[in-house]
C-alpha cells in the first residue's frame, strides 16, 4: 500500500510542524495585550495572507487574476497580521512568518519593514532558524528569511523568516 500524496495543506503543516511542536514546550502565564485570556507564547505562527505565487506551477491561471490593487492589499494585510502577532511573543520568543509566494514585495521587503517597526525583533539565520530538525529541507537563503523552490523541492514556493524578540 502506498501512502497519499502530501496535499499543499498536510506540506505547509508538515514543515511547520518542528515549529508547532516547540510552542507548546515550557508555556508559562504571563499576560498578552488581551488581559488573562491572552498568554504571551514562545512561537507565534504567522501564515500570512499572499498573493499565492508560489502554487502557480500547479495553478497557472491564478497569475492573471492577480492585479496590482489586490497585491497591495495584500501586502498592507501582511503588515497587519506581522505586527498583531508580533504582541503575543514573549521576550525570547520567536515570531514565524510564512507565505506561498516567492514575491520579495511580500517576503524580504515585509520582513525588512516590520524590523524598522519593531526594533525589538531580530532576525534569525536560515541555519539558526532550521536547526536540527529541518537541516535536510533545501531551502535557500535571502535577505531576513529563506525560500523554498519548487525547483528545489518539488513542493510549492514558501518563504519562510524566524525573528526572535529580544530579552528585557
Amino acid at each position: 500500500m502506498s501512502l497519499p500524496k502530501p496535499t499543499h495543506m498536510r506540506r505547509r503543516f508538515l514543515l511547520a510542524l518542528p515549529l508547532l511542536a516547540l510552542a507548546a514546550c515550557g508555556f508559562e502565564p504571563v499576560y498578552g495585550p488581551g488581559g488573562a485570556g491572552t498568554a504571551l507564547q514562545n512561537r507565534v505562527l504567522v501564515d500570512a495572507p499572499c498573493s499565492g505565487s508560489g502554487v502557480w506551477r500547479r495553478r497557472p491561471d491564478a497569475k492573471w487574476r492577480l492585479s496590482p490593487e489586490a497585491l497591495a492589499n495584500r501586502i498592507t494585510e501582511q503588515a497587519g497580521v506581522l505586527d498583531q502577532g508580533a504582541a503575543y511573543v514573549r521576550p525570547g520568543g520567536r515570531l514565524v512568518y510564512v507565505t506561498c509566494s516567492l514575491f520579495a514585495d511580500e517576503n524580504s521587503r515585509q520582513i525588512e519593514a516590520f524590523l524598522a517597526r519593531a526594533p525589538d525583533f531580530a532576525p534569525l539565520s536560515a541555519d539558526r532558524a532550521k536547526g536540527e530538525a529541518l537541516t535536510a529541507v533545501p531551502a535557500r537563503e535571502v535577505p531576513f528569511g529563506m525560500v523554498l523552490s519548487p525547483a528545489a523541492t518539488g513542493t510549492d514556493g514558501f518563504f519562510v523568516a524566524v525573528m526572535e524578540r529580544r530579552e528585557g
